[in-house]
């Protein structure tokens, strides 16, 4: 691809760097996590060499750290490295904000629950002069008072994050902020608005090709469909997911669709491919205590 001839037309190692780092966000927009991985590795090595200098906590480090919870390779491992970022007071609070993100996402998933609290505490009072790591702390508060907290807080929380993102113009922090918006509102009992914001998201992410947060929103869109027992439309936005997911290269999406197919199954008194669906990840899922 073009990608990669630019590569190898580049005449130095700053070249060279700079067109990886075009590839990996091209990759990380479309949710191909296995195949940043390698380019992330080269991306460090050249920005290890003396042409490229990078300081001890970098974008790349967190992108690392983020690959292996996106890949399933290593969750717990995701955790601890995000944890050291954010409470490294070394770091720049724009580095300790973005990590403190990545890090009260897996601590969630995984029932961390003590790391998830000590991560809202210490983040929540660092000062951020950048709009959008004030966005990020906001976003650590949202997760930290949708799981453990007040819903009041994390649902005000989540408009804040919104309108930062509107503000910035941050087409992917807006699409992410508007389906995580959707947890709280989903928790306190506002389907309409929970709806509307899983909409919203939906068409972000298409609109500019973001297949990964995409298909995520549209899963939402059938969970929300399914909670209200409409089980048509349910199927219908799982199928207008799944086809997203085939875009995808993270193999989260597609188990986390498996799961809603096997309910709906289950929902239609089909109970042979509901087990069976159920079957494939058990045993992988049981490593989750969330799920």
């Amino acid at each position: 691809n073009s990608f990669e001839l630019a590569f190898e037309a580049s005449a130095s190692d700053e070249e060279r760097f700079r067109t990886l780092s075009g590839r990996i966000t091209a990759l990380h927009d479309a949710g191909f996590w296995t195949e940043i991985g390698p380019l992330v590795e080269q991306a460090v090595a050249l920005s290890d060499r003396r042409s490229v200098g990078r300081s001890r906590h970098s974008d790349l480090e967190l992108l690392q750290t983020e690959i292996l919870w996106r890949s399933e390779a290593d969750w717990r491992g995701s955790l601890d490295h995000s944890l050291a970022c954010a409470f490294d007071a070394a770091a720049s609070p724009g580095h300790r904000a973005r990590a403190a993100v990545l890090a009260a996402i897996t601590s969630s998933q995984l029932a961390r629950y003590p790391e998830l609290t000590r991560v809202h505490t210490e983040i929540a009072a660092i000062h951020c002069s950048e709009l959008e790591d004030r966005a990020r702390i906001l976003s650590v508060v949202t997760i930290y008072h949708a799981e453990l907290g007040s819903l009041d807080i994390a649902a005000e929380s989540a408009e804040r994050v919104i309108a930062i993102e509107r503000e910035l113009g941050s087409v992917g922090g807006l699409a992410r902020a508007l389906r995580f918006a959707v947890i709280p509102f989903r928790y306190r009992g506002e389907p309409e608005r929970a709806m509307q914001l899983a909409h919203e998201a939906l068409h972000v992410a298409e609109r500019y090709q973001m297949f990964g947060d995409a298909a995520y929103s549209a899963d939402v869109l059938s969970t929300l469909f399914l909670e209200r027992e409409d089980i048509s439309a349910s199927r219908e936005w799982l199928e207008h997911a799944e086809r997203l997911a085939t875009r995808v290269g993270a193999p989260y999406m597609r188990d986390s669709l498996t799961v809603v197919r096997a309910v709906l199954s289950l929902a239609e008194g089909d109970l042979d491919t509901a087990e069976a669906l159920i079957g494939d990840d058990v045993a992988r899922y049981a490593q989750m205590p969330t799920v």
